[in-house]
């Protein structure tokens, strides 16, 4: 499993209601562990999904990356 990580941009609540929803349009599945925290959310996607989850994202507006960690 892979961490996308939802920076800080605005309302983050927003994007990270906005990255769920793409995602789960898309048919990408969310893991447990995804979460919304004060400063940044993250998401959790399987591996195979991570780099079309990105582009999803990233298409919807969302300012997501993939964890460096």
């Amino acid at each position: 499993m892979q961490r996308i990580v939802i920076v800080e941009g605005g309302d983050l609540s927003a994007s990270f209601r906005a990255a769920l929803n793409a995602l789960d349009s898309a048919g990408i599945q969310i893991k447990p562990g995804t979460k919304l925290l004060t400063r940044y959310a993250v998401v959790i996607v399987d591996d195979p999904a991570l780099d079309d989850a990105i582009a999803r994202l990233l298409a919807a507006g969302v300012k997501a990356q993939k964890d460096k960690s």
